[in-house]
């Protein structure tokens, strides 16, 4: 029993599993439409427009469809929005728009077949011109399987057009009135500015600044701000006034010749013909003195920043104030000169000589300053021999002079020098003589300088001293070693030149590899440093992929590149892809070479223009002044191109075999180049039949149309080169096409890429368009009942035809089930239910298809369906879907998804089992013994047996015997581990019997492997009948209500009793069968002899009870008394 119940639980959670398996065919239709619900390709910057998206079912009805749709991040979600719910679709529920990642979601609760339901989502636009992509996208609930997932995304791209735009920026100074400059310092001047959106659309600013500089000469004074307030104190025509001006007031800055004072960083939306206009008041104040006393003199202006080009300025007029005077700064006058003294001027001193240098410091006054000077060497090395103050006069001495001395230079800083000193210092040096040759005398240049560190010098054109000395020409020797011997080249090795080498010869965007060449021509080792870094002021991105050592000569040796920027992104001039620093301590043999590899990815921003992109090495000769080397690459990459594709059917849904028209939208970017022989393709479904020649149109801008298309009738590719599209042109190609003979969700795969030998795409997301489309018809569904059978057993198959919405009459419907191999037809198919609906049946016993041909649905009938028995003879579990179908006509058997799972037939064992008893009627407190016997009938070994014996309540347990296996009298179970194949056992039970109410004993097998093919002979019982009669010797009935009836206990144990009474002459006085213990004392038998009433008199009377059929019989006597 245990493992029926067991073998039954796995059955039903399998037929649960199969039962709950669901599938349909849900698919989503994407467009975007304008405000009136055309439906568009192109919009202009920051309008709104609708994106629309059609979720429809062709398959099972299915609840709780999730929909989600990925934006552009640049679009704006205004509003959402549930429409057009037709066929019994629910509204769509749950809407939750993210804006962190640019994503709408909902729920479909209910979607029935052949039912849709639309999602409409306001948005606004991106405030630049370029191409956007948006991708929907539907998902059926856990559990459900749709059977064409390629209809459940739909992708379409748009074009975001530039239209010109107009903001004028106007700006006055108000108190005091313009040209009205300020009284005192410390006074307050008040501005007022205007910005007005002059164009045809709403537009946002991206911000204002607020910009003051001074007018007048620097040098000859300057003044102080602060910002105190700024207020929006008008808006006209549906612009908002900003309040949340923050950090002001401001702090106090000085005035430079022009900066900006305050950023308002925050988006403002003007509509068309709005305007706000802002005060500012600020107040000034005296900054720094000059050299002459001159009216100091400010310009200010507002200006506004958008993101894209303002037709007008986007700088507001300059407004003049004019401050106050300025005031003059005090003024000394130091001078420095330097003379060589020792050799006489003229002399040429050998290298190693000494060469005295004598320096003049005076302060000429009228101020005491303070000053920093140096006497520096800016040619040959030399080294200072000695450096002394021989005089100083005028308040200060020689001891006040600290030289801080370096190897070329010495200098004194912070010195305090009063009007009227004078300093005299004498410097010895000795040059050495250089380590190359040179062709002549060499011209050695110094300098002494000083610098003003507290005052204005009243003449600057004495600070600095500069001169020369004639050296002699240098020999050289062995340790020479020259940049001119040090040859550094880079070269671009692939794509391999001249490709990229000229604006008539560019490249696709994309890695570029170079060779860089480090050759050492000097007789000696040089110890070098090398950078490679981003060159040029192109705007572009470059991206270090790798850079490999991958050639040497002479002794030299790759060595590692530690400091590598692989994978960032670099921008800026000067920024490093990697390099080899002084750490390194690389040392390049003499005369040798080293060579390496470097990819770079170069990706500029758009642009209508050929990029050039530069990349830039340098390498210097460690401790050799003015040994760098320089060289560069540069490359020529393709414009850029914005293509942007949207494909749509000419109708989301459409009847089986009707003719429509697949719409492909291709418009190239207004922000875009030129595109040239951009190349077209699309996949049109390969269900479909292309009927007609496509056509192609241009509907804007300037472009050249397709001339001739490539149709390949085997794939179902359309495809075909544009000549021309000029950026903002939209050309539209149309492919007739004629609808399967069965119904579904279909999708077609739309794409433009731009010709790679003239152009590189900007935004690869655009450039792919998918869109589906509902073929209606009477969609069909099977099932299997019970979708689990054993081998040789049947299934009912059952096939539904649901009919479109409004139920109109259809026919010509037809389709074959070609069944998976293995099953096959069990009888012949009948009706179910035919609601008036007429067909040719296909298929017969042990065909292995079925199906209908000819089927006609009357009008008004929603469904029809029939039925035929199946079979399998080998077990497996077998998938019956759409690919199984063939001869389809009028009929949607997408959605199609039955399963049969066939069991294999299993082996089983036939067990019986008997029981017998040694006594059938024990007295009460006998010993009895109840024998089992348990026998294998079959051919098959029989293995984990339970028997279970229960004892009913008239026997107590003694002991037992089992002949195999074990019995536990507290679980009351015999368990045998292995019965041989025609083997028996037994088990002998010993009980007493007990008085109690059940004598009847069964026993049961309740478990055993392999199944019992026959559970007829898996239980038996035994009964006893105890013998617990007790006969009263003695009664009185005389209506005491105590012993007034004969009772004779547990006579109703024995349902077949016959009692006969005696008096003592042997005369039967009473007589019954089936006695009921109900004899109070009244004759029924020879009346006459007695009273009247049949009492019968005192005294002893004789019994005879004869039990169970006269086989028992009880005799004695009883005595009456009243």
């Amino acid at each position: 029993m245990i493992m029926r119940k067991k073998y039954l639980t796995i059955l039903f959670l399998l037929c649960c599993y199969f039962g709950w398996s669901q599938t349909t065919d849900i698919s989503a239709s994407l467009e975007a439409t304008d405000l009136n619900g055309t439906p568009i390709s192109n919009i202009i910057i920051f309008q709104e427009f609708y994106y629309v998206t059609t979720i429809s079912n062709s398959g099972d009805d299915v609840s709780n469809v999730t929909f989600s749709q990925q934006l552009a991040p640049s679009v704006v979600v205004l509003s959402i929005e549930s429409q057009n719910a037709v066929g019994g679709a629910a509204d769509a529920t749950n809407f939750v728009y993210n804006a962190d990642t640019d994503t709408v979601t909902a729920l479909v609760p209910n979607l029935p077949n052949a039912s849709s339901v639309e999602i409409r989502i306001l948005v606004r636009a991106p405030k630049f011109s370029g191409g956007i992509s948006t991708t929907a996208a539907v998902t059926p609930p856990d559990g459900t399987t749709d059977t064409s997932p390629s209809g459940n995304t739909s992708v379409i791209s748009m074009d975001v057009t530039y239209t010109p735009l107009d903001f004028s920026v106007t700006y006055q100074q108000v108190n005091p009135a313009s040209g009205t400059g300020i009284s005192a310092w410390g006074d307050q001047v008040t501005f007022e500015f205007t910005i007005t959106n002059n164009s045809a659309i709403q537009y946002p600013i991206d911000d204002f600044g607020l910009f003051q500089g001074l007018a007048s000469n620097s040098v000859n004074g300057s003044a102080t701000l602060q910002l105190l307030s700024l207020n929006c104190i008008t808006a006209t025509n549906g612009v908002v006034c900003p309040t949340n001006f923050a950090g002001i007031p401001g702090t106090t800055i000085g005035i430079v010749p022009i900066q900006e004072i305050y950023q308002y960083d925050q988006e403002i939306i003007f509509p068309s013909q709005a305007s706000l206009t802002f005060r500012a008041v600020f107040e000034y104040t005296e900054g720094d003195c000059g050299i002459e006393s001159e009216l100091i003199r400010i310009q200010s202006f507002a200006e506004v920043t958008l993101t894209e080009p303002n037709t007008n300025s986007d700088q507001s007029n300059i407004e003049i104030t004019d401050l106050l005077d300025s005031t003059i700064c005090p003024c000394t006058d130091v001078t420095i000169a330097t003379d060589q003294i020792v050799p006489a001027i003229g002399t040429i001193p050998n290298y190693g000589d000494q060469v005295t240098y004598q320096t003049v410091l005076t302060n000429n006054g009228p101020l005491d300053t303070t000053i920093q000077f140096f006497f520096q060497n800016l040619g040959i090395n030399w080294e200072f021999v000695s450096i002394n103050c021989v005089s100083a006069t005028g308040g200060v001495t020689c001891n006040d002079i600290n030289f801080e001395i370096d190897n070329l230079f010495w200098e004194v800083d912070n010195f305090f020098i009063p009007a009227g000193a004078v300093i005299v210092i004498e410097t010895t040096v000795a040059y050495s003589e250089p380590i190359c040759p040179t062709d002549d005398v060499i011209d050695s240049p110094y300098r002494t300088t000083v610098n003003m560190l507290q005052h204005i010098d009243c003449d600057e054109g004495n600070n600095n001293d500069f001169d020369s000395i004639i050296l002699p020409q240098a020999a050289g020797t062995v340790d020479c070693v020259t940049s001119s011997n040090v040859i550094l080249t880079k070269t671009q090795v692939d794509p391999v030149l001249p490709l990229g080498s000229s604006e008539d010869n560019p490249i696709p965007w994309g890695d570029i590899t170079y060779h860089i060449t480090v050759a050492n021509n000097n007789l000696n080792e040089i110890p070098l440093t090398l950078v490679d870094f981003y060159g040029g002021d192109t705007v572009a991105t470059g991206i270090l992929q790798s850079v490999t050592c991958i050639e040497t000569t002479g002794t030299a040796a790759c060595i590692p590149t530690p400091n590598t920027n692989i994978g960032v992104e670099l921008t800026m001039m000067d920024e490093i892809f990697w390099e080899i620093t002084e750490a390194e301590n690389w040392v390049l043999p003499a005369q040798s070479s080293i060579t390496f590899e470097v990819v770079v990815n170069w990706n500029p921003q758009c642009s209508s223009l050929v990029v050039p992109v530069t990349n830039t090495v340098s390498t210097d000769i460690i401790g050799l002044p003015n040994s760098t080397i320089t060289v560069e690459e540069t490359s020529y990459l393709t414009s850029c191109v914005d293509l942007i594709i949207q494909t749509y059917p000419s109708q989301a849904t459409t009847p089986v075999n009707s003719t429509f028209n697949w719409i492909v939208d291709i418009t190239n970017s207004i922000a875009s180049s030129t595109a040239t022989d951009a190349l077209f393709s699309t996949a049109i479904n390969p269900a479909f039949t292309i009927s007609g020649t496509p056509t192609c149109t241009v509907t804007s801008g300037n472009a050249t149309c397709i001339t001739s298309f490539t149709v390949d009738t085997t794939t179902n590719e359309v495809s075909g080169v544009i000549p021309l599209l000029d950026p903002d042109a939209t050309i539209q190609i149309i492919i007739p096409v004629t609808a399967p003979n069965f119904g579904g969700s279909f999708t077609n795969i739309a794409e433009i890429q731009p010709n790679p030998s003239n152009n590189t795409e900007a935004d690869p997301s655009t450039n792919v368009s998918i869109s589906s489309v509902q073929v209606l018809s009477p969609t069909l569904t099977k099932a299997f009942s019970p979708e689990e059978i054993t081998a040789l057993e049947t299934s009912l198959l059952t096939f539904t035809i649901e009919n479109i919405p409004g139920n109109l009459a259809q026919s010509g419907i037809s389709f074959t089930d070609n069944l998976p191999s293995g099953i096959v037809l069990a009888g012949e198919p009948f009706w179910v239910e035919n609601n008036g609906a007429t067909a040719d049946f296909v298929g017969a016993t042990n065909d292995d298809f079925v199906g209908v041909a000819n089927l006609v649905i009357p009008d008004g009938v929603a469904s029809c369906s029939f039925a035929v028995l199946v079979t399998s003879d080998t077990s497996g579990f077998y998938t019956n879907e759409f690919i199984n179908f063939s001869n389809l006509t009028n009929i949607d058997a997408s959605t199609i998804f039955a399963t049969l799972n066939v069991l294999p037939i299993p082996p089983t064992a036939d067990v019986s089992i008997e029981k017998v008893v040694d006594i059938e009627m024990p007295s009460i407190g006998e010993t009895v013994n109840f024998t089992i016997t348990i026998t294998n009938n079959s051919t098959n070994d029989a293995s984990n047996i339970i028997v279970e014996e229960m004892l009913p309540d008239g026997y107590e347990y003694d002991s037992h015997i089992a002949s195999a296996g074990t019995y536990d009298e507290s679980s009351q179970l015999w368990t045998i581990d292995s019965l041989a194949a025609g083997g028996s056992a037994t088990l002998t039970l010993t009980v007493t019997v007990v008085d109690g109410s059940d004598y009847l004993n069964v026993v049961e097998i309740i478990n055993q492997s392999p199944i019992d093919e026959n559970l007829d002979n898996n239980s038996a019982s035994a009964e006893t009948f105890p013998d617990c009669i007790e006969i009263p010797s003695g009664f009185s009935p005389n209506n005491d209500l105590f012993n007034d009836f004969w009772e004779i206990r547990c006579l109703d144990n024995y349902s077949d009793n016959e009692l006969t009474i005696f008096n003592r002459y042997g005369t039967i006085v009473y007589k019954t069968r089936n006695y009921a213990n109900n004899w109070n004392g009244e004759a029924n038998q020879n009346t006459v002899l007695f009273n009247s009433g049949g009492r019968l008199p005192v005294g002893t009377y004789f019994y005879v009870l004869k039990l169970q059929g006269n086989t028992i019989e009880k005799t004695g006597w009883v005595y009456l008394s009243y």
